[in-house]
Formats: C-alpha cells, structure tokens, sequence
C-alpha cells in the first residue's frame, strides 16, 4: 500500500516543519495503530508512507486502507493546535499487479494517484488500465508543450449569442 497526506502542504506552510514533522510522527503512530503486527511500516519521504504486508488478501488490505482512512479523518493535536487531516491509499498485489518489489511500488504509487484524483480520502486498487492513462497523459503533456515551444498552438474563440427577438443563433470565431 502507497499512502500520501492529503494537503500536507498547507499544514507545512501554515504551522511550520517542526509542527509538520510532528503531525508525521503522529500520523505514522496513528497508521501503526491499524496494521496487524507482522506488517511494516516505512516512510520513503516527505508526507508517504508504504505498508508491506506479506499473505494478505485484498479484500483485507482494502479494510486496512479503510480503518487507515478512518482513523486519519479523527483530529490531530499538536499543543494547542487541532488539524485534520486525511490520506489517499493506492493498493497493488503480488504477483496481480507484479512481480518485483518496484513495480509493486510503482503501481500502489499509480493507484495512490488515481485515488487523489477521485476526490482524497480515499483508496483504489491498481488496475493495468491506470497505467495507460499515466502514458496518455505523458504523452500529451509532451506534446503540448512541444507545441507551445515551436508556436504551433492556436488558440480559438468561437463565441455565440442569440438574439433576443428573432430568436436566431449567430456565432464568431476568433483566433
């Protein structure tokens, strides 16, 4: 599993890092809380998190991201500051969705962000499909910035009114 602090940011530039490496240290306590006793928890970085399970099912690892999101919904306090805060959890199995442990990261990572996107707070399970979405939307990000680089991107207006009483539609493009 591949979690990611919702907004974390805002609470960094708000309250500082020392209140933001506290709400870490909090939050890592408060995912603890939620894993079975031979799972690990570990941190590559910044606001993420992963979860290493070994024999689980999904449908557990799906009620783990669950109480997970549960739990983090709950308020923070770090002296006399409450913050609220949530988490998106991608979900990848092995062998499923790969077979060594990169691609297994790289896929909860993919799912994490199809998660973000479906509104925060929320878990999805890694389908293949997620990666060609990834691969279209490189492609085309390559591509219009490719296009604005060499002047090749036009943007038009087309604008349209109706006239009050005739009834008729007319429209203008502008380039």
């Amino acid at each position: 599993m591949y979690l990611d602090l919702d907004n974390f940011k805002k609470v960094n530039d708000a309250y500082g890092h020392l209140f933001g490496d506290q709400l870490l240290r909090d939050v890592s306590l408060a995912i603890l809380s939620c894993l079975e006793h031979d799972q690990v928890l570990a941190r590559p970085g910044g606001d993420e998190f992963l979860v290493l399970a070994s024999n689980t099912s999904q449908s557990a690892l799906e009620a783990m991201a669950s109480r997970i999101l549960t739990r983090l919904r709950l308020p923070f306090r770090i002296g006399l500051i409450e913050v609220y805060t949530s988490c998106s959890v991608g979900i990848s199995l092995s062998p499923e969705h790969g077979s060594d442990s990169a691609t297994i990261i790289r896929h909860a990572d993919t799912a994490m962000y199809t998660a973000k996107e479906g509104g925060r707070g929320q878990f999805c399970v890694f389908t293949p499909e997620m990666n060609q979405r990834v691969f279209e939307y490189l492609w085309l990000d390559t591509n219009l910035r490719k296009a604005l680089e060499n002047d090749q991107l036009v943007i038009e207006n087309h604008l349209a009114w109706r006239s009050a009483q005739s009834g008729s539609t007319s429209t203008l493009a502008v380039t």
